[in-house]
C-alpha cells in the first residue's frame, strides 16, 4: 500500500514539477519573443527613420534624402556638371510647408538654400550643411487680363504664362528662355527683350510673399515693409524663401523681331556695325549680338548644324517698315539667314534658341 502511495505521490510531484517547468519555459519563450519583437521594431524604426522624419511629418509635401531612391533625380540641377549634394531637399506644396522647413532648419543648425528650377546653382557651393527648399511644386498661376496683373507661385516658369498673355496682346518682361523660373529671374533683376522701353522685370513686381528667416510668412509691397520689398527686387533669395509674387505686364500692339545669321568670316564687320548702330536706335528697339557655334547634332536644323555664326538679334515695338529701316546697316552686310518678321509676343521666348534640357555647362 505504501509503495503504491509513494509511487502516486512521486508521480504527482513529478507532474507538478513538469507543469511548473513547462510554465516557466513557456513564459520564457513569451518574454523572449516579446524582446525579439521589440528589437526588430527598433531596427525597423532605425531603418525607416531619418533625421528629417520629423520635418516630413509636418509637411504636406515631401522631404527627400540620400536614402530615397529618387534622390539623384531630385537633386539634379540644370548644369549637369554640378554635383548638388545638400543634407536634404524639402519639396513644399505651399507656404505652410516652407514655414515648417525654415523652422526645422533653424532648430537643427542647417542653412537654407531656396531653389525653383535649378538654373544658376553654381554659386551655392558646398551644401552639405544646408536644407534646400525647392519650390518646384508651387505652381499657382492667376492672370487678370483687364488689370494687366499676374500672380504666380514660386515654382512657375515663364512658359506657363507667356503664351496666355500673348493671346491677349500682352507681354511680360521675361528674358531669353521660357524654361527659366519667374521668381528667380525677377529677384535677380531680369533684363529682357523689352527692357529698354519698360525696364527690368524686378521693377514690374508689385508684391512678394515669402517666409523670412524666423519662419513666418509675410507679404511685402511698396506700402508694407517697403525696405524689404526694395531689397528683394535684385537681392535674389538672400532675404527669405519666396512663395509667390505678383507683377505687371504690358500691352504689345505690334512687334517686329528676329535674328540675322551672318557668315563667320564677317564677324568683325557685323560686330562693329552692331556697336555703331546700337546707340542710335530708339528705346522701342532692343538689340543683342553674339558669336555662336551650333553643335553637330541630329536635332539641330541642317542649315546651321555644326557651323559658327555671328548673330544679330532684335525686338522692335513697332511696325515692320520702321523696324526694318533701323536694321538696314546690319542687313546690308548680307546675312545668310534672316528671320525678322511681325510676330506675337510669345515668340520672344524662343528667339535666343536657349536649350530647354539640362546640359553639362
Amino acid at each position: 500500500m505504501r509503495s503504491r502511495v509513494s509511487r502516486w505521490l512521486c508521480a504527482r510531484a513529478f507532474s507538478s514539477y513538469l507543469r511548473v517547468w513547462v510554465d516557466i519555459a513557456f513564459t520564457d519563450v513569451i518574454v523572449s519573443a516579446i524582446a525579439i519583437h521589440l528589437v526588430k521594431s527598433k531596427e525597423i524604426e532605425m531603418l525607416t527613420r531619418t533625421p528629417f522624419t520629423d520635418l516630413s511629418a509636418r509637411m504636406d509635401g515631401r522631404v527627400v534624402t540620400p536614402a530615397d531612391g529618387d534622390w539623384d533625380a531630385i537633386r539634379q540641377v540644370f548644369n549637369l556638371t554640378k554635383d548638388f549634394r545638400p543634407a536634404a531637399m524639402a519639396l513644399p506644396l505651399g507656404a505652410a510647408d516652407v514655414e515648417a522647413a525654415v523652422g526645422y532648419a533653424a532648430a537643427n543648425g542647417l542653412r537654407v538654400a531656396p531653389q525653383a528650377t535649378g538654373h544658376n546653382a553654381m554659386p551655392y557651393g558646398d551644401l552639405g550643411d544646408a536644407l534646400v527648399v525647392d519650390v518646384r511644386n508651387m505652381q499657382e498661376v492667376s492672370i487678370d487680363i483687364a488689370a494687366r496683373r499676374v500672380r504666380v507661385g514660386a515654382g512657375v516658369k515663364w512658359e506657363s504664362v507667356t503664351p496666355q498673355l500673348s493671346e491677349h496682346g500682352l507681354a511680360a518682361l521675361h528674358g531669353s528662355s521660357p524654361d527659366v523660373g519667374i521668381a528667380g529671374y525677377s529677384l535677380g533683376g531680369g533684363l529682357g527683350w523689352l527692357a529698354r522701353k519698360h525696364g527690368l522685370q524686378a521693377n514690374a513686381v508689385t508684391a512678394i510673399e515669402l517666409v523670412t528667416a524666423d519662419g513666418d510668412s509675410t507679404r511685402v509691397d511698396a506700402e508694407r515693409q517697403p525696405d524689404l520689398f526694395w531689397a528683394l527686387r535684385g537681392g535674389n533669395g538672400n532675404y527669405g524663401v519666396v512663395t509667390a509674387l505678383e507683377f505687371e505686364v504690358h500691352p504689345v500692339d505690334e512687334l517686329y523681331a528676329g535674328v540675322m545669321f551672318f557668315p563667320f568670316e564677317r564677324a568683325a564687320e557685323v560686330l562693329h556695325a552692331w556697336v555703331d548702330l546700337s546707340p542710335t536706335v530708339p528705346e522701342e528697339m532692343m538689340m543683342w549680338a553674339k558669336l555662336m557655334q551650333f553643335p553637330d547634332a541630329p536635332d539641330v536644323p541642317e542649315p546651321v548644324r555644326g557651323r559658327s555664326f555671328p548673330l544679330a538679334f532684335g525686338a522692335f515695338l513697332g511696325g515692320q517698315g520702321e523696324g526694318s529701316a533701323w536694321l538696314a546697316p546690319l542687313r546690308e552686310l548680307g546675312p545668310d539667314i534672316d528671320t525678322f518678321a511681325m510676330v506675337p509676343p510669345a515668340s520672344l521666348g524662343d528667339m535666343a534658341m536657349d536649350p530647354n534640357d539640362p546640359l553639362p555647362y
